[in-house]
């Protein structure tokens, strides 16, 4: 995540640009590899966020209506449901970059607000030796049916650990500094080095104290973990409601994601615009200097 960061802020600096990596790659490899990173970053970037608004869903049909099954549920309302989530959630994106911003900050606070209670009320409970335990089942030192595997990474367990998911988890879970790159034209490099650090801290500390807690003040042995277990850590750290209250916020973080994410995928398309990359139509702004028909595209 360090030097992700760190990557981001330095180029974003030398070349300020709503394109964000794509200016970069243009620079070091030419205009070919630049319009391909383009393209696959945004083709990335709205298959995630379509994820978003189903996974939303998801936690507020689990949380709430567990009664109604996949196969009882109205599909037309279903998929209405969702198109209604999304279009207004870009209409969010649409009204501008402050707007976005007061929205997730006000998301990030309410979300986070159960993670914090939950280490705050954990850290008396936490045994330091748990953090050493090892599996309690038999653990293999590798695992021979991984080489009948086809591919050029297979699931290989060595001393326990299942490397390719290990490290696809890795990196999914401190990916995406860089797309603070797109933000390089509209902020100050101060605004940005500020911006870079206080995600860096925060990602870092949002992932490693809460996971602290939980192995440490709970019994969850480690083959229990599963989606879904920061859940359960907290309702046996603080009780039932902190339990719902991560479900809630988990779902509602979700929302975050997406305001961010078609942020920076519309304005990577209008800086490719802007750069003679795309037809100009994508460069047009609305009244509230934001990339009309980039958030079209991408909705």
């Amino acid at each position: 995540a360090l030097p992700e960061a760190v990557m981001t802020y330095e180029l974003s600096s030398l070349y300020p640009c709503a394109s964000g990596g794509v200016r970069w790659t243009e620079e070091a490899f030419g205009e070919a590899c630049g319009l391909l990173v383009g393209y696959l970053g945004w083709i990335s970037g709205v298959t995630n966020n379509a994820s978003y608004p189903v996974l939303f869903l998801s936690y507020v049909h689990n949380q709430y209506f567990p009664h109604i099954s996949d196969t009882d549920k109205n599909v037309l309302l279903h998929y209405g449901i969702l198109a209604g989530i999304t279009i207004v959630l870009v209409f969010v994106n649409y009204r501008g970059l402050n707007v976005v911003g007061n929205a997730s900050a006000l998301i990030f606070f309410v979300s986070m607000a159960p993670f914090v209670l939950m280490v705050i009320i954990g850290i008396p409970k936490v045994d330091p030796q748990k953090w050493l335990q090892t599996p309690t089942g038999e653990v293999e030192v590798f695992d021979d049916d991984s080489l009948a595997q086809k591919g050029w990474f297979p699931v290989a367990n060595l001393a326990g650990i299942a490397f390719r998911p290990f490290i696809n988890n890795l990196y999914w879970n401190f990916n995406g500094f860089d797309q603070g790159g797109h933000y390089s034209s509209v902020v100050t490099k101060k605004t940005l080095r500020n911006g870079m650090g206080a995600s860096f801290f925060m990602v870092s500390s949002s992932y490693l104290l809460p996971i602290l807690i939980c192995t440490g003040a709970t019994d969850i042995e480690q083959d229990e973990w599963k989606a879904g277990s920061f859940a359960t850590a907290g309702t046996e750290i603080g009780g039932r409601w902190l339990g719902n209250w991560i479900v809630v916020s988990s779902g509602i973080s979700l929302l975050a994601q997406f305001f961010s994410g078609m942020s920076a995928d519309s304005m990577q398309i209008q800086g490719m615009a802007d750069r003679g990359q795309l037809p100009s139509l994508f460069s047009r702004r609305s009244p509230h200097d934001t990339p009309t028909y980039a958030l079209l595209l991408g909705l």
